[in-house]
C-alpha cells in the first residue's frame, strides 16, 4: 500500500533544513515542514524574511485564523535525474492554498487551489488537491504555502510522476469497491423499506447515505458536480453534514436494534438528547458557513465531536449489557462496535497522541475504510438476524393472542357444554332410576339391563365426544396438517349447535365435501366460530333467521339475513379491540384473529353487505400454495 498521506507535525524551530530527494517513489516530508503566522492575505514570500518559523502547532494562535493566513515552508534538494514530482494533499478541507515556488530568492511559479479558488485545472482530472512540482537535478527548491484554514493538520506526501499512476490505480480501485458496496446496500434496503416500512431499514439507509456523502466529499469526488465551481465552499459543509448523518442515523438504528426504549429507558433518552444536540450544532454550523465565519464554522465541528465519547460509551455499554442478558443480536453489535473503536484508536488517536511516530495515514485511512465496509456488511447481517427474531416474537405473540381469544370465550363455551350435557345427564339419571326401581321390585332381568345400559353408554359417549371437541379447540396445535373443509364446518356447527337451535336459525350448507386445506384445523374452526357467532349475535327479534354457507371455486361464503354491518364501521371490523357489541359481550379480537389466521394460511378474509345482511368471504388457496 503506497504511503500517500502524511501529517504535518509542527515542532518549534527557527532553523530550516532541506529535504534531499534520493530516488524514492514517495517521500516523508513530516520533519521538513515549518510554520509561520501570517499578517494578512496580501503577503508574499518576500514579506516573510523577518518572521519566526515554528515546527510546533501550539505556537500558532488558531483563534485569529478566521481573518489571517498561516504559512508553511518546504525546502527540497534533488540529487536524482527524476525532475517531476507531485505534492498530494490527503484532505479537501482547505479553504484556500496558494503555493509559491522559489529558486534563488525568485518566485518562478505560483499555484492556487482550495474552495475559494475553484481550481479547474487539477492534474489528470484528480478529484483531490494535487500540485505538480518540478525540481531539476542538483537544484534546491523552496515552496511557500499560504493557507487560509482554521485546522492546521493537512496530511500530505511527495510522490514521483511514475508512482502517481500506480497510486491512482490502487486508490480508485479501493474506492470503487467501497462505494460500490455502499450503493448496493443502500438500494437494496431502500427497496426493503418501501415494501416493509420497517424503521430499522430507514435508519440503516440514512447511515449508509451519510457514509457516501462524507467519503465522497472527503476524497473530493464532489468536485465533479457541475455546481462545484460556483458553490465549492458550500459543498465543504456536506462533509460535516455527512458525518452528522452517520452518527445520528446510527444512534436511531441502535435504539431500534437494541430496543432501548423498552429495555434501557435512560440510554434511549440519553441518545435522543445527544442527537438533538448534534442537530442543533449542524444548524449553528450552517449559519457560520453562510456568513463565511470560517473560524466559528470549523469550531462547530469540535463542539459536535464533544459528545462522541459519551455517545459511544452509551451504545457499546448498552450492547454489552444486553448481550450479557442473552441477546444474541446485541452481542454481535457489541463486537462490531469494539472492532470500530479499536481501528479508530489505531488509525487516528494514537498518532494524534504521538504514541505512533510518523504514521502512515494512507494505510490507516484505507484500513479504516475497509473496517467501515465490513461494519456495513455485519450490520446488514445483524439486521437480518434481528428481523428474524422479531418475526419469531410476532409469531409467538400471535399464537398467544389466538389462545387468549379462545380463553376469552371459554365462559360462553362452558355454558354451551353444560347445556349439551344437560339432556344426556338427564337420560342417564332416568335410566339409573329405572334400574333401581325394577331391582327393588324384583323385576330386573338381563334384557332390561342391557337395554338401559346401552342407552346410558350412548349418552355418555355423546358427552365424551362433546368434551373432546372442546378440549381440542382450546389446545393450540403445533403441526400443520391436511384436513377436509367439511370436517371443519361440521365441527363448528357441533360446537354452536345449541346457540343455533335456541336462536331459531335455519342453516343452509352447500360445500364440496372433498375440498382439503393445509394448516391448523382448529384455528380454522375458530375462524368459522367467530364469523357464525357474530351472525347469531347480530340477529334481533325477527322471524326467518338464516345462515347460508356456500362454496364457489376456492371461496367459502358465510351469509346471514341479519341486516348487515353499519357502513361507517365496515373498514374497522378487522382491527384489534374493535367491537360493535356491548362492552361485556365482545373483546374486539374475534375478527382480527380470524383474518390473521386465514392470511397465515395464505388466504384472505373480507366482508361486504348485500340487500339482506352481511357476507364474509374466505378465499382458500390451493393445497400446494397454502
Amino acid at each position: 500500500m503506497p504511503r500517500y498521506i502524511l501529517v504535518l507535525l509542527i515542532v518549534l524551530s527557527s532553523v530550516t533544513f532541506a529535504l534531499e530527494l534520493k530516488g524514492k517513489a514517495e517521500v516523508d516530508i513530516t520533519q521538513h515542514l515549518y510554520y509561520a503566522y501570517g499578517s494578512d492575505n496580501n503577503e508574499t514570500p518576500d514579506d516573510l524574511k523577518n518572521i519566526p518559523w515554528y515546527r510546533d502547532t501550539r505556537s500558532i494562535d488558531t483563534s485569529n485564523l478566521n481573518s489571517r493566513p498561516y504559512w508553511l515552508k518546504l525546502t527540497l534538494t534533488n540529487h536524482t535525474a527524476q525532475e517531476h514530482y507531485y505534492l498530494l494533499f490527503g484532505t479537501q478541507f482547505i479553504l484556500s492554498l496558494k503555493a509559491y515556488h522559489v529558486v534563488g530568492g525568485n518566485i518562478i511559479k505560483t499555484q492556487s487551489d482550495g474552495y475559494w479558488h475553484k481550481n479547474k485545472d487539477r492534474i489528470n482530472g484528480s478529484y483531490r488537491l494535487l500540485l505538480p512540482v518540478k525540481i531539476p537535478q542538483g537544484q534546491t527548491l523552496e515552496i511557500y504555502f499560504k493557507i487560509n484554514n482554521v485546522m492546521l493538520y493537512i496530511p500530505t506526501t511527495l510522490i514521483t510522476q511514475e508512482h502517481l499512476s500506480t497510486f491512482n490505480t490502487t486508490f480508485y480501485l479501493l474506492q470503487g469497491a467501497f462505494f460500490g458496496v455502499l450503493i448496493v446496500f443502500f438500494l437494496f434496503y431502500f427497496v426493503l423499506y418501501i415494501i416493509t416500512n420497517f424503521k430499522a431499514y430507514l435508519y440503516y439507509i440514512f447511515y449508509i447515505f451519510g457514509l457516501i456523502l462524507y467519503y465522497a466529499h472527503y476524497h473530493g469526488f464532489s468536485n465533479i458536480l457541475p455546481i462545484y465551481q460556483e458553490y465549492g465552499y458550500a459543498l465543504s459543509y456536506l462533509t460535516f453534514v455527512g458525518g452528522a448523518i452517520i452518527y445520528i442515523a446510527l444512534a436511531y438504528f441502535m435504539k431500534e436494534m437494541l430496543l432501548l426504549k423498552q429495555r434501557i429507558g435512560w440510554a434511549n433518552n440519553a441518545l435522543t438528547y445527544i442527537t438533538i444536540y448534534m442537530m442543533a450544532v449542524i444548524v449553528i454550523a450552517a449559519y457560520f458557513f453562510l456568513t463565511h465565519n470560517h473560524y466559528l464554522a470549523q469550531k462547530s465541528f469540535q463542539l459536535f465531536y464533544l459528545v462522541i465519547p459519551p455517545y459511544i460509551i452509551i451504545v457499546i455499554g448498552s450492547a454489552y449489557y444486553l448481550a450479557y442478558q442473552g441477546d444474541r443480536s446485541a452481542q454481535y453489535i457489541a463486537w462490531v462496535w469494539s472492532l470500530m473503536i479499536a481501528s479508530a484508536i489505531v488509525a487516528f488517536l494514537l498518532p494524534q497522541l504521538n504514541i505512533v511516530r510518523n504514521p502512515n495515514y494512507a494505510y490507516y485511512n484505507a484500513v479504516f475504510q475497509g473496517v467501515i465496509m465490513v461494519e456495513v456488511i455485519l450490520f446488514s447481517i445483524i439486521l437480518a438476524l434481528r428481523i428474524k427474531e422479531i418475526e419469531k416474537q410476532k409469531e409467538q405473540q400471535k399464537e398467544m393472542l389466538i389462545y387468549q381469544s379462545k380463553l376469552a370465550s371459554m365462559g360462553e363455551m362452558i355454558a354451551i357444554i353444560a347445556h349439551q350435557w344437560k339432556q344426556p345427564l338427564s337420560v342417564v339419571a332416568i335410566m339409573t332410576e329405572i334400574l333401581r326401581e325394577r331391582n327393588q321390585l324384583g323385576r330386573l332381568d338381563s334384557e332390561i339391563i342391557d337395554e338401559k345400559l346401552t342407552t346410558i353408554d350412548s349418552n355418555v359417549t355423546q358427552m365424551s365426544v362433546t368434551i373432546n371437541d372442546f378440549l381440542s379447540y382450546f389446545n393450540p396445535q403445533k403441526q400443520k396438517n391436511t384436513f377436509l373443509l367439511k370436517e371443519a364446518v361440521d365441527k363448528t356447527l357441533i360446537i354452536l349447535s345449541q346457540q343455533i337451535e335456541q336462536s331459531g336459525i335455519t342453516l343452509s350448507i352447500d360445500i364440496d365435501k372433498n375440498t382439503t386445506l393445509q394448516g391448523y384445523r382448529d384455528e380454522y374452526v375458530q375462524v368459522l366460530i367467530s364469523i357464525i357467532s357474530n351472525a347469531i349475535d347480530a340477529f334481533e327479534e325477527q322471524e326467518n333467521k338464516s345462515i347460508t354457507i356456500t362454496m364457489e371455486g376456492r371461496v367459502l361464503s358465510i351469509a346471514d339475513n341479519a341486516g348487515g354491518i353499519n357502513p361507517t364501521v365496515m373498514g374497522n371490523i378487522f382491527e384489534p379491540y374493535f367491537s360493535t357489541k356491548e362492552e361485556k359481550k365482545g373483546t374486539g379480537l374475534g375478527l382480527y384473529i380470524a383474518k390473521m389466521i386465514i392470511e397465515n394460511m395464505g388466504g384472505d378474509l373480507n366482508a361486504h353487505n348485500n340487500t339482506q345482511g352481511a357476507i364474509f368471504s374466505i378465499t382458500i388457496p390451493p393445497r400446494d400454495q397454502s
